[in-house]
């Protein structure tokens, strides 16, 4: 087996487990839903679970990094990998550590609903679905442009996004979300659920400060995201224009490459 494919194996292998636990890990939201309670200690276990895979394709990702690294060859996906890494470091964190914090079906019952919910939403969504976004634009975007526009300001300006969103968004999460959801919960369990999803539990002068404290990781995020915008802009100025015979060319050479792996592999395996 090729380098390449025991990447691609161990890599599917981690995104099953992923999506299996994933999937059942959801079903604390059917009890909510008002389904069985049953799914309340299925889905608490199940999510608990999906911080080992998330944490692998981490690795694996780190480690598919480490190669191109090593080899000392130009990598014209850089942006893309910054993404992806992000991608992953959310899904742990948000996912996984956010998702193990809240979804025990003792803080769950008290829980669900509360800012603490906010907090593992915004880091699992946003950081998850929103980094890898961006990665997966930024991948169609640097093969639809002229390569001369890929220059080291570009580049940078890439990096910059990634930390101003990153930053941002770990600002909403951290100094914002999970302080207010932590106060919110104690109000919970002291006065009951009720009372603390009241809209004058807001007005309490900590909740509105930290309500005003989240416009500054906001502001940053939204700098990244119109330094983002900019980049879209001007790429969409800086198109290759179409050749469908050198695309065609280039999927036949590809096609056959893989042809040639698969037939070098069959016959080690015989």
């Amino acid at each position: 087996m090729t380098n390449s494919n025991a990447f691609n194996y161990k890599a599917q292998k981690n995104v099953t487990q992923l999506l299996g636990s994933g999937v059942v890990g959801m079903g604390h939201h059917y009890f909510w839903e008002g389904d069985h309670s049953v799914w309340l200690a299925l889905g608490a276990s199940f999510s608990a679970l999906e911080i080992v895979p998330l944490c692998l394709l981490v690795w694996e990702a780190y480690t598919h990094y480490r190669v191109y690294r090593d080899t000392q060859k130009v990598f014209p996906y850089k942006g893309t990998f910054i993404f992806l890494m992000w991608t992953g470091i959310w899904n742990a964190v948000g996912a996984g550590a956010l998702g193990f914090l809240i979804n025990a079906p003792a803080i769950n019952y008290f829980e669900h609903g509360t800012q603490w919910t906010a907090a593992h939403a915004h880091a699992s969504i946003a950081g998850v679905y929103g980094m890898f976004s961006i990665a997966i634009m930024l991948y169609t975007l640097r093969n639809v442009t002229k390569k001369q526009f890929w220059t080291k300001k570009m580049e940078k300006a890439v990096s910059w996004v990634a930390w101003l969103t990153n930053i941002g968004l770990a600002g909403m999460v951290f100094i914002t979300l999970l302080p207010m959801g932590q106060i919110q919960l104690i109000d919970a369990l002291k006065h009951g659920y009720w009372h603390a999803r009241l809209l004058s539990f807001y007005h309490q002068p900590v909740m509105a400060g930290l309500l005003w404290a989240r416009m500054v990781p906001d502001l940053i995020f939204t700098a990244g995201v119109v330094v983002l915008l900019v980049i879209v802009v001007r790429a969409f100025f800086n198109l290759k224009k179409d050749d469908n015979r050198a695309a065609t060319k280039a999927l036949e050479k590809l096609a056959a490459e893989d042809e040639r792996e698969d037939a070098a592999e069959l016959k080690n395996d015989y």
